[in-house]
């Protein structure tokens, strides 16, 4: 009888391992299919991820080949494509209500920042980005107990982030020119990203970060402004402006 207890025991012990192995085994795909439907709704456009692999154990994540597509209106094939991303994470954290990164490093992200008469897909993606977030704010206010009880968002408190080795192409949409694709970007390290806040939502993490992206790549681009042509911008706006006194 105590054989056959301990064999039972024996027998349960195992399927869990199994079960816990195959958790881990399969953890990456959920995650990579969870990240495909949650980023399209927080930038507002098209997300793909080219690969995923998570090591719960060590809480590293490597992601190659993170495509973010263009708005509608926008030509290019992406508005960004981040080559390598590499995060940190404290993993017991990774089970908790406020995930804990260590570090995040990207390196090599290629932007492609086309520019219309008083937007940009840049601009427009910041746009939607700023409009999930306050969007979850003000609901956040709404929730009930039962709502609370239910879903606890996690908040998110990221050490160091850095990305290097950028580059931004330039298209006036306008014009029907581009500068070229290889304006480098200057390195973007932001710290202690939630830390005064015990924590930040998701939508508050993606739009800290993206403000500062945002902000070298107009920089970068304002910087090689001349190598528009500003004759052909004059020609254009002169164009635009006979046409519309056509109109009365």
């Amino acid at each position: 009888m105590k054989r056959k207890i301990l064999f039972i025991v024996g027998v349960v012990v195992l399927l869990v391992v199994i079960g816990v192995l195959a958790l881990f085994l399969n953890l990456s795909s959920v995650v990579k299919k969870g990240i495909e439907t949650m980023a399209p709704k927080i930038l507002g456009v098209p997300v793909t991820l080219e690969s995923f692999s998570l090591s719960p154990m060590s809480g590293k994540i490597e992601i190659d080949g993170f495509i973010v597509g263009n708005p509608a209106g926008y030509t290019d094939g992406y508005a960004f494509k981040l080559e390598k991303m590499m995060i940190e994470v404290v993993p017991s954290s990774l089970f908790s209500d406020k995930i804990h990164v260590k570090k995040v490093l990207i390196e090599g992200a290629d932007f492609k920042f086309e520019t219309k008469f008083t937007e940009s897909n840049i601009s427009v993606i910041k746009g939607n980005i700023d409009k999930f977030s306050k969007k979850k704010e003000e609901g956040a206010g709404t929730e009930t107990p039962a709502d609370k009880k239910t879903a606890k968002p996690k908040k998110f408190i990221i050490d160091e982030f850095v990305m290097s080795n950028n580059t931004v192409g330039l298209k006036a949409n306008l014009l029907g020119q581009g500068v070229g694709s290889d304006i480098p970007l200057p390195i973007i390290k932001m710290e202690n990203i939630g830390k005064d806040e015990n924590g930040v939502a998701i939508g508050k993490v993606v739009c800290k970060l993206f403000d500062e992206i945002s902000t070298a790549i107009i920089e970068a681009v304002s910087d090689v402004a001349g190598g528009i042509n500003t004759n052909k911008i004059e020609k254009k706006l002169d164009s635009v402006i006979d046409d519309m006194k056509k109109l009365f």
